[in-house]
């Protein structure tokens, strides 16, 4: 029997394995989710096409040496402490700007020429965004959260037929509070509107 639970499990398994470069075991966490997908979404549901991305990423991942995979499981790692740590703002910052770095230096050697636009650096600056937007500090908040917003719509709005994606969505939610909080009411309502439009679609 096919669940969406099954799907939230199968995600952390999947995120678990890549991160120790265990990729056989990886990809076969991603063909389940795909397949558990397909039979309660449908051909055209969004978790097929990042099925799909994920699958490819896989591919370009083999053959990576040990240092490689040392430096993604330090920046998951790093990534955790800054969650973790969001009650003490320099730490967290700290943590997320060091997970940070580690992924891209990982995906520079893995041939990403476009490393900075990977959605795991996307991530980092979300977090930071929701840091500083926490501490009142709206500029950073918002550049932050805007270049996030970037990367993510460069990954995975790169055709009119695409939906978006859930992390693109929730960017686009904290980012149009940021604007509330700063009083740019206009931009507010657009960001909003736009996550939640998204929203509608993918689910």
């Amino acid at each position: 029997e096919f669940s969406r639970e099954m799907v939230g499990t199968l995600d952390d398994l999947y995120l678990l394995h890549r991160e120790l470069g265990n990729l056989a075991d990886a990809r076969d966490c991603v063909i389940r989710t795909r397949k558990i997908c397909r039979h309660l979404h449908g051909a055209k549901h969004w978790r097929l096409a990042e099925c799909d991305w994920r699958l490819d990423e896989l591919e370009r991942l083999a053959g990576r040496n040990t240092e490689d995979w040392r430096l993604l499981q330090q920046a998951g790692i790093y990534l955790l402490q800054a969650h973790a740590q969001a009650d003490n703002y320099r730490l967290a910052l700290a943590s997320s700007e060091e997970a940070e770095t580690r992924f891209r230096e990982f995906y520079r050697s893995n041939g990403d020429r476009d490393s900075a636009n990977h959605p795991d650096i996307a991530l980092c600056h979300q977090l930071r965004g929701n840091l500083h937007k926490a501490r009142g500090n709206l500029e950073a908040a918002k550049d932050e959260l805007e270049r996030s917003v970037s990367i993510l719509e460069v990954n995975y709005e790169r055709s009119p037929s695409s939906v978006g994606h859930p992390d693109l969505a929730t960017t686009l939610n904290i980012l149009g509070l940021a604007y509330r909080d700063n009083h740019e009411f206009e931009l507010a309502e657009s960001s909003i509107l736009r996550a939640l439009k998204m929203q509608e679609r993918i689910y």
